[in-house]
């Protein structure tokens, strides 16, 4: 039988029920404050009565102009971008509810150098079915028999261990601080000196904040170890109409050895994406993106209860407040785990650029 959180999870979920409404509050404000300028300036015109204005280039949650979670290919000029952010997703086994919040920061140094960073102040994880994850079963050594020196326990002798791959501490309903990004991104190609596309490249250092065994297994939203991730993106613009990017990320991740030896072995991870922002020169735009998460290489055996590689599809709206301001609300599902018990998510996003300066 799972082990209960008791009064601790009760507590949690409260307080995660007073934050949702909160946030609801706070977006139904913005929203109220955001529509009316949106679709009140200017003379009507375009294919959907709304004015032709230039608007600027909106911050990604991982720092970089894009979509929701997807990045352009383009660069910030000189100039600084900043996002506030809710992310929340499903991840198996263990059906565990990831909802992460943070800020990001972007900084044009150059034309074709833009340095950045993000900080999550709080990532929750609530589990769904704590008896999918290892770290949940009960210590009985002759029916839970430990897996080959990890920290996980099997589901019985000659069977794999379960447990979510790229939060492979995740056990419990709780909460703390994520990861701390820091990144920078190359310009390859510009459509804005007559490329044929936007095309970069970017790479980023995510740094643990929790590095114990203690605090990773009484938190789980990260690894405690040093990951480094490679991303190409590419985006193209067609008759400001729609502006389709696709992008492709390969993250180098390190086994976590917080209780002094290897606690897991770490499958790297393949990220992939596309999507499209319907017309993006106008104050109100439509976004939709798919992203894929593929592990791969040498990892600890997983039971997975369904597929190993999440895929999930983001549908929303980017809302001008002003040209360099804009809120992101895009609801958010998981498309093929079929087997978790809440596969809804949400992207919500304050962004700020100062593009072009």
């Amino acid at each position: 039988m799972p082990v209960s959180d008791g009064p601790r999870s009760r507590l949690w979920s409260g307080r995660a029920v007073a934050r949702g409404l909160a946030l609801d509050a706070a977006v139904g404000l913005l929203l109220l404050a955001a529509v009316i300028p949106a679709l009140g300036q200017g003379q009507a015109g375009g294919a959907i009565g709304l004015p032709n204005t230039e608007v600027n280039p909106m911050p990604t949650t991982n720092g970089t102009l894009g979509l929701f979670t997807l990045e352009s290919g383009e660069l910030l000029g000189t100039g600084w971008t900043f996002s506030a952010y809710g992310n929340r997703f499903t991840r198996m086994p263990g059906s565990v509810i990831v909802s992460n919040y943070g800020l990001s920061i972007g900084w044009g140094l150059r034309k074709w150098v833009n340095l950045y960073t993000v900080f999550q102040p709080e990532v929750a994880t609530q589990i769904g079915s704590p008896i999918q994850l290892s770290l949940r079963t009960p210590p009985d050594v002759k029916i839970f028999p430990q897996f080959d020196s990890t920290i996980y326990r099997a589901f019985g002798p000659g069977q794999n261990p379960g447990y979510v791959e790229d939060f492979p501490f995740a056990s419990r309903n709780d909460s703390g601080p994520g990861n701390v990004t820091l990144g920078v991104k190359f310009g390859l190609l510009s459509e804005a000196a007559n490329a044929p596309l936007n095309l970069s490249i970017r790479n980023d250092a995510i740094i643990p904040t929790r590095y114990t065994l203690s605090s990773l297994l009484g938190n789980g939203t990260q690894t405690g170890a040093f990951d480094d991730l490679i991303m190409v993106a590419a985006s193209h613009n067609f008759f400001d109409f729609i502006t389709l990017v696709g992008n492709l990320g390969y993250e180098i991740t390190r086994d976590p050895r917080a209780g002094g030896s290897r606690d897991l072995r770490q499958a790297d991870q393949i990220h992939v994406g596309a999507g499209f922002i319907l017309f993006p020169a106008k104050r109100l735009q439509f976004m939709n993106e798919y992203n894929g998460l593929v592990f791969t290489g040498a990892g600890t055996p997983n039971t997975t209860f369904g597929a190993r590689d999440p895929v999930d599809g983001i549908w929303g709206v980017r809302i001008y407040i002003m040209p360099a301001a804009a809120i992101d609300i895009g609801y958010r599902r998981m498309l093929n785990l079929g087997n978790a018990t809440d596969r809804n998510g949400f992207v919500i996003k304050l962004g700020i650029s100062t593009w072009p300066f």
